[in-house]
């Protein structure tokens, strides 16, 4: 091999240490040998292999002096001009990722300039190969999308996104296609496709796990777990997190440690657990301050923030989401400034402090006059919308109504601006029922009721298609349909249970546990035929609309029922197996036929799991059916942790078939339960019950 093919062939090993993500060996390997060679070429491309390097690891400032100091020179330079658009790919991707996003751009159109300036000398352009070329405009392309979609304007980011991809697939660039599969379902995420979103970030993952590169990987498993947290599908989302963190625990990535720990609070956020949530959010913040990535530790305050916010402590908010903006500020990304500003916004007027979120409305505002993004211009007119929604005057409030029905028939950018959008028009329109009683105002709330349905639907939010449904449910009493109100209540609780949202699905119970003891008086107001204002007062429907608009999550409490009795019932009604926990005077015969009665009268909605509980007298029934059988658990009080019994106990009695082949039997031929399933039933119960059972047979 000749001396002159000696720094082409370091210079290839170099790259493929970056392909496999081996940066930190590809660094060293960098600084040994650049100092070898003084020719200006060589010297470039090994400063920017460097800057290439430093950006993986996260060291962005330096990376983006190293390039910009490459451009400087290349340009007193005639004839190695490829070489800078080279440099200002990495000027232009550490600028966006400092969130300098205007001066971004401005790297790729003088990038681009250079390659109009070469188009004018085609010697020089064969000088390169096609192949360098094109991965160069595909790599400018890709930061170009990667900056629309921060600065919100998601069109143009996904314009450039196929173009990039396309360049990509041409040259057949793995890992820019890779990273472009992935930018390209970030920005379908951003538009509100998650499903199709998905799709893309599973696609970039395959591939990065065939290029091996486990830094890219690592990256790949966070944005697939975004993306089902944001789906609602949080114990999916969890287990990627949990992947992540193993592999970045594996690569000693300190940053990205402290970035999955702060998604898994998220998490925990999302399904309720202030506590869980706040102990990750804090074991974060401390390694992401040391690092001194301020992007991420400022989105880590900002968490803490709307943990203390949920918690009702608005002085420790208030001090996280300063330290956020404090921080954020210093960085300069407006989109997040806004952001943060949204935040305090809400929070102050959470606490009625009307004069400081007009500060911070203005301040929004400043932002939003040369900032061009959607997000941002969305963000600040729904809290100007907020602002103007406190006030007494009826043109302030016509004038939020106003603004909020802009943005519900706007194009989504960023779902969570219009949910909160929909659910404030909501309760305006909510206040003008109470008042009015006029069905039209009724039928513009269930028009907004069905926009929060398809949004849910479509981004397949399992938290918002729960709270829909209660929401549903509440509007199905406005029109004294209780049976199908109470059927929603249970699809409700169901679902949240199924999506590990626990206390959401606690919450649920305890409203349709409510709405049972009001069945007399819906039915009293259903046969007079009571107003709308009568209805909707009852109904709790602005309670509802509040709930969601502000994610208000029940605080732990000691749910526990009075256990009464337990029933096992064949098709037919055949009382096959049935244990009382206390023997007391009222429960006699009188009121065990009672019972049997009234499960006989609902087991057609119980069997089509429309309805999962039933009012008897002082008693709650709760009703499960496991064909050919019907479980009926007797009780008083709340119903949450008897679901959680009754289920366990059926759990238990299907995984055993040494009970359920001899349960079958009597339910079969009508004759006594054998006397050993009996006996283990009874231990299955007070296992699961916890409590000392007489026998009622």
């Amino acid at each position: 091999m000749s001396a002159s093919d000696e720094p082409n062939r370091l210079f290839e090993e170099v790259e493929k240490l970056l392909v496999t993500g081996r940066c930190d060996e590809a660094l060293q390997k960098i600084r040994a040998i650049e100092k070898q060679y003084v020719e200006d070429a060589d010297r470039w491309k090994y400063a920017i292999l460097e800057g290439k390097c430093l950006t993986d690891i996260g060291e962005i400032e330096d990376a983006l002096k190293i390039s910009r100091k490459v451009v400087e020179e290349v340009k007193r330079t005639s004839g190695y001009d490829t070489i800078a658009v080279d440099a200002l790919v990495i000027v232009a991707e550490t600028l966006w990722r400092l969130g300098q996003l205007d001066e971004g751009l401005k790297a790729i159109e003088d990038a681009e300039r250079i390659y109009q300036t070469l188009a004018l000398h085609t010697m020089q352009l064969h000088i390169q190969t096609h192949s360098n070329v094109s991965s160069q405009r595909a790599a400018l392309l890709y930061h170009k999308a990667e900056i629309y979609r921060l600065q919100g304007d998601l069109g143009k980011s996904l314009e450039n996104c196929q173009q990039s991809l396309s360049l990509f697939e041409e040259v057949g660039d793995k890992r820019g296609i890779a990273a472009t599969l992935n930018l390209h379902g970030s920005v379908l995420w951003g538009r509100g496709d998650l499903s199709k979103a998905l799709d893309y970030l599973q696609r970039s993952l395959t591939l990065r796990e065939e290029i091996g590169n486990k830094r890219e990987i690592g990256k790949s498993l966070n944005n697939v777990g975004t993306t089902y947290y944001h789906l609602g599908d949080l114990d999916t989302a969890l287990a990627y997190y949990q992947r992540c963190l193993k592999l970045q625990e594996e690569l000693g990535n300190k940053f990205m440690i402290a970035a999955i720990i702060n998604n898994i609070g998220e998490v925990h956020f999302r399904k309720g657990d202030l506590d869980l949530a706040l102990m990750h959010y804090e074991r974060s913040l401390p390694p992401l301050e040391e690092i001194g990535n301020n992007q991420f530790t400022a989105l880590t305050l900002k968490n803490l923030g709307d943990v203390y916010y949920r918690k009702g402590n608005t002085d420790r908010a208030q001090d996280y989401y300063q330290r956020s903006l404090a921080l954020r500020e210093e960085i300069g990304n407006e989109l997040d400034i806004s952001e943060t500003l949204f935040s305090l916004l809400t929070l102050a007027l959470g606490m009625d402090s009307i004069e400081k979120a007009q500060t911070y409305l203005r301040l929004m505002q400043s932002i939003n006059v040369h900032e061009e993004s959607k997000i941002v211009d969305q963000r600040c007119r729904l809290g100007e919308a907020l602002v103007l929604k406190t006030s007494m005057r009826a043109r302030n409030k016509a004038k939020a109504e106003e603004l909020l029905e802009e943005l519900t028939e706007e194009e989504i950018v960023a779902h969570e601006l219009t949910v909160i959008a929909l659910l404030n028009l909501c309760d305006l329109l909510l206040g003008e029922l109470q008042i009015s009683g006029d069905a039209e105002v009724l039928r513009e709330i269930q028009a907004n009721q069905t926009k929060l349905l398809e949004i849910a639907e479509n981004q397949h939010s399992f938290w918002l298609l729960a709270e829909t449904y209660v929401l549903q449910s509440k509007l199905q009493l406005l029109n004294l349909n209780v049976k199908e109100a109470r059927r929603l209540l249970t699809q409700a609780q169901r679902f949240a249970n199924e999506k590990g949202l626990h206390r959401l699905a606690a919450r649920i119970s305890n409203e349709h546990d409510a709405l049972l003891e009001e069945l007399d008086t819906w039915e009293e107001l259903a046969q007079r035929q009571g107003s709308l204002i009568e209805r909707t007062s009852l109904a709790r429907i602005n309670q509802q609309v509040e709930h969601m608009s502000k994610q208000s999550i029940m605080e732990d409490q000691e749910l526990v029922e009075e256990p009464i009795m337990l029933m096992v019932l064949s098709e037919g009604g055949f009382l096959v197996y049935s244990k009382t926990f206390a023997l007391t005077a009222e429960l006699n015969e009188r009121m065990i036929g009672g019972f049997l009665q009234t499960v006989q009268k609902f087991s057609h909605e119980v069997f089509l799991q429309e309805l999962d509980r039933i009012k008897f007298e002082t008693y709650t029934l709760l009703v499960r059916s496991k064909d050919p059988l019907t479980f009926c658990y007797v009780y008083k009080g709340q119903s949450y942790s008897a679901q959680q019994k009754l289920d366990r106990f059926i759990d238990d009695v299907l995984s055993k078939s040494v009970v359920w082949d001899p349960l079958l039997e009597p339910a079969k031929n009508g004759r006594s339960l054998d006397p050993d399933c009996q006996a283990t039933l009874d231990d299955l119960l007070s296992a699961t019950f916890v409590v000392s059972t007489s026998s009622k047979d």
